[in-house]
């Protein structure tokens, strides 16, 4: 994967990984609040020797200290000093239960011991510091050396006393909140990056050049609220999914320089893809244009376009094929006069029969010389063969490609039909794209500037 797409992956699935931050911050916060409160007492205890008459007595007892200090903090956790302070308090635990609350360390270079005892009573967690300080005491004069006079050459001195903690020290909300939110954070990348490893659908352009190497000439984006395309282009001229098709138009112009395209088979891998209305709305486009189009619905097996456009299905592409009609008997003008439709007419038993006859070559020819484009609305590949017949007979083919519905082994088997059959694969159309922020906020701005215009021409008219 590209950077680009470690991004777009990323970009895709950030409304449910920021759930998950959300629900992995609070689940930490609750676990927090559920522990119980901690709370440290701190206090601090000084070594020194117990006397020296020079200055040299002096500095060697300051180095004979310090080399004990260590010895003497791992001291202050042990069963010597431990065991006292249990009897002391009459504690209901055990020294090696006590022993993971008291904790003893000697910042470096010093004489100095610090004790901790954590505890969920903050007075309890004062008394036992105070007796450990005392304990220890008495154990650092029981194990030190003893001078001539019996008298131990080690004394230990508080510096200051155990403190009362006010407030706990654990569990940390924010702490828990925060490592919470981190884990539901790496989760939530993990699961996007291996959803996209084991997706079978395509999601974006990425997608389809993973698939074949032919070009995307157009991303018909989503219509909102789920409107048809045909309504979108009525009543939204100036709207994302009229421009989705312009641009579809002018690369179809730009597809093949050497050779301009006067027919296009326009399929798809599978039904329920949305090629009919790509084909519908690119052959609109085109005759905006001032081009003469002529849009042939060859799905003999399942036409729409006569539905969608509401014209007379009984007369159409059937009715020229068997000889009952001339082409330009059979077409009906739609939407303009530079847009005809050929609808497909009665539905015949052989489709294959009459879609590889030599009367649909000659009926491609004669439209190709009176048309500028001829769009052709066919069958899905997958399913039968019946566009790639048409295919050899026309220019190119478009094969049309919706969003997150199209799997990945569909689109290559129908890429590798079409190279199968020898015929000219012109490119991909993605379909259903869902609609950008950026672009949404900007045609919708464009389309009201453009409103506001109309309305103030209006209006000055008016007066």
């Amino acid at each position: 994967m590209t950077l680009h797409e470690y991004v777009q992956t990323l970009r895709k699935y950030w409304v449910l990984i920021a759930v998950l931050v959300v629900v992995g911050c609070a689940t930490g916060y609750v676990v927090a609040k559920t522990q119980v409160p901690m709370f440290r007492s701190t206090s601090s205890v000084l070594l020194s020797a117990e006397r020296g008459e020079s200055t040299s007595e002096l500095a060697q007892g300051s180095n004979y200290v310090q080399s004990l200090v260590q010895t003497y903090a791992l001291l202050a956790e042990s069963n010597l000093v431990l065991q006292p302070v249990v009897d002391e308090l009459d504690l209901d635990t055990t020294v090696a239960r006590l022993s993971k609350s008291v904790s003893a360390d000697s910042p470096l270079n010093t004489a100095i011991i610090e004790i901790s005892v954590v505890d969920s009573d903050p007075s309890r967690a004062k008394q036992i510091n105070d007796s450990v300080v005392a304990s220890l005491s008495s154990a650092v004069a029981d194990v030190s050396p003893q001078d001539d006079q019996d008298q131990p050459t080690v004394r230990l001195t508080s510096i200051n006393s155990a403190t009362l903690p006010n407030a706990q020290f654990s569990p940390s909300s924010t702490l828990y909140a925060a490592v919470g939110g981190a884990i539901a954070l790496l989760l939530g990348i993990v699961f996007a990056f291996v959803r996209r490893a084991l997706s079978t659908r395509i999601t974006d352009g990425a997608d389809v050049a993973h698939d074949t190497a032919a070009p995307i000439l157009g991303e018909i984006s989503e219509a909102r609220r789920g409107a048809p395309v045909l309504v979108s282009l009525r009543t939204n001229p100036q709207g994302l999914v009229a421009e989705s098709f312009r641009t579809l138009s002018a690369n179809l112009r730009f597809a093949s320089i050497d050779r301009p395209i006067r027919s296009v088979v326009v399929t798809s891998a599978q039904p329920d893809e949305g090629k009919s209305s790509v084909a519908i709305g690119l052959a609109q486009q085109h005759a905006e244009s001032g081009q003469r189009v002529l849009l042939i619905d060859a799905d003999l097996r399942h036409p729409t376009v006569a539905t969608y456009t509401q014209l007379d299905g009984t007369v159409g592409l059937t009715s020229v094929l068997l000889g009952q009609h001339d082409l330009q008997d059979a077409v009906q003008s739609w939407g303009s006069d530079t847009l005809d439709v050929l609808t497909a007419g009665t539905t015949p038993p052989n489709p294959s029969q009459l879609l590889s006859s030599s009367s649909m070559r000659l009926l491609l020819e004669q439209a190709s010389s009176d048309y500028d484009l001829v769009v052709i609305d066919s069958a899905p590949i997958i399913t039968v063969t019946d566009s790639l017949w048409l295919g050899n007979m026309a220019d190119g083919m478009l094969i049309v490609v919706r969003e997150r519905f199209t799997r990945h082994r569909h689109l290559a088997k129908a890429v590798s039909a079409v190279e199968g059959a020898r015929a000219e694969l012109v490119g991909i159309v993605l379909n259903r794209v869902k609609r950008g922020d950026r672009n949404s906020k900007y045609y919708t701005s464009e389309v009201e500037s453009v409103s506001n215009i109309r309305h103030a021409v209006a209006e000055r008219l008016g007066r």
